[in-house]
């Protein structure tokens, strides 16, 4: 039965790259697949417009408000202090519902980094707003009263066709063939956080120095997918590194866009030596796949995952080569553990409101 409630969600567009537009895209399918709630969807990258997905801008946003066409809004993590005072109005003068879903744990990272006196309307967004969804239990929302978060993860289990192995590329099936150990790991693009490699790809080549010269029991490759390679000058360096330790064959870059599901699916073990993180779908993603992940401790994680110590490579070597040796013991480790699949619980959130 549909709710009468009308719900606009504003976010990322569903065909870019990342955990978040991953959600988008499946949370969406599903929406449209249940017809429970009467909603419309539009996305902020204006260089992104395509069919079925429309762009608009935060002031669009404001006059459908005012003008009462939704009574809900839901908003994935848009960082604007312009966006943050409109919204303010709408939810403390029309009447607008929103539910802001914050995807990271650097909530008070955003907030130092806004000039002091632009912070009273990031202050006054959250202030208005209903709800707020955190990915991460323990982000740190300041100001934020704990009774107006929910964490509630944002993972919804990957569709059989995501899955398919026919979607992958020749060049990652051909790879896989040679080796009887491969390791994934991924990022949306190349970032830094507190002047280090925000996804590790730099510890995880280092990693594979390791590998390569102290194990003879399985020959070991890995696989790094970044579709974004903007940051040129970083990703020549990472190049040169793999040069440099001679790994050229044992370290395949993708960079473009590829169904990371079904790498998940044929790979042996998922790697997230991120020195920051938000509640990453790919973990969710590979122990839902019953992939063992090795993970930093620099977040909390999910049960099941097998955690390093932060930037340790020393620490992330002893890791991931005792899990690459057991992994019968990992894989039935996390058959016991189950996983939910939240979208049941962010419509019923939506729906109380």
């Amino acid at each position: 039965m549909k709710n009468n409630k009308r719900l606009l969600i504003y976010g990322p567009h569903p065909l870019a790259n990342g955990g978040v537009e991953t959600h988008m895209k499946r949370f969406l399918n599903l929406l449209n697949k249940d017809k429970e709630l009467d909603f419309q969807f539009y996305h902020y990258y204006a260089h992104r417009e395509k069919i079925n997905f429309k762009y608009l801008t935060h002031w669009q946003i404001f006059f459908k408000g005012i003008k009462h066409e939704y009574d809900i809004l839901l908003v994935h993590q848009f960082q604007s202090w312009r966006f943050h005072l409109l919204v303010s109005i709408l939810s403390s003068i029309f009447g607008v519902k929103t539910i802001i879903y914050y995807h990271n744990n650097r909530f008070r990272d955003f907030y130092l980094a806004v000039r002091p006196a632009l912070r009273i309307f990031t202050r006054l967004y959250f202030t208005f707003s209903k709800l707020v969804i955190s990915v991460n239990p323990n982000t740190d929302f300041m100001f934020i009263p704990s009774k107006k978060i929910k964490n509630i993860p944002a993972f919804i289990p990957p569709t059989e066709d995501e899955l398919k192995k026919e979607n992958l590329p020749k060049e990652i099936l051909r790879f896989r063939s040679r080796f009887n150990r491969v390791i994934a790991s991924n990022a949306a693009k190349l970032k830094f956080y507190k002047g280090e490699d925000l996804y590790g790809f730099d510890l995880s080549i280092e990693l594979m120095k390791l590998l390569k010269k102290n194990n003879n029991e399985f020959d070991v490759g890995l696989i790094l997918v970044v579709p974004d390679t903007a940051n040129i000058n970083y990703f020549n360096s990472l190049i040169n590194l793999v040069d440099k330790y001679s790994l050229n064959d044992n370290i395949l870059f993708i960079t473009y866009n590829i169904s990371f599901s079904a790498l998940i699916a044929i790979s042996d073990l998922f790697v997230r030596p991120t020195n920051t993180d938000g509640d990453a779908l790919s973990i969710r993603e590979s122990l839902y796949l019953n992939i063992p992940v090795v993970a930093s401790n620099a977040v909390s994680r999910p049960d099941g995952c097998i955690l390093f110590e932060n930037r340790s490579l020393n620490d992330y070597y002893n890791i991931v080569n005792k899990t690459l040796l057991h992994l019968d013991k990992y894989k039935n480790e996390i058959k016991k553990i189950g996983y939910l699949n939240y979208y049941r619980e962010i419509i019923s959130l939506i729906k109380k409101l």
